[in-house]
């Protein structure tokens, strides 16, 4: 029986490798901050339910799938944390 182990990257490895010298738990705190001040207000306006279906209808830009808006999300805090 042969086990393959798979070393697990951290994240502070990442960061280290990145040029980055903060651990962890800086980290985390920093992007929980920023997070929250995202979390205030999305900058954006109310739209009615006739405006939306006109966009969604005449723009071209398809609806994001599942997969899509996790792949964003997961950049979006790799930006975030990048910055």
């Amino acid at each position: 029986m042969h086990c393959h182990y798979v070393r697990m990257t951290a994240v502070e490895d990442v960061l280290r490798r990145h040029g980055y010298s903060m651990s962890e738990q800086a980290l985390a705190a920093q992007l929980d901050a920023l997070l929250s001040l995202s979390d205030q207000g999305s900058g954006g306006i109310d739209m009615s339910f006739a405006d939306a279906a006109y966009l969604a209808r005449y723009s071209g830009v398809a609806d994001a799938s599942d997969a899509d808006l996790t792949a964003m999300d997961a950049r979006s805090a790799a930006r975030a944390t990048a910055e």
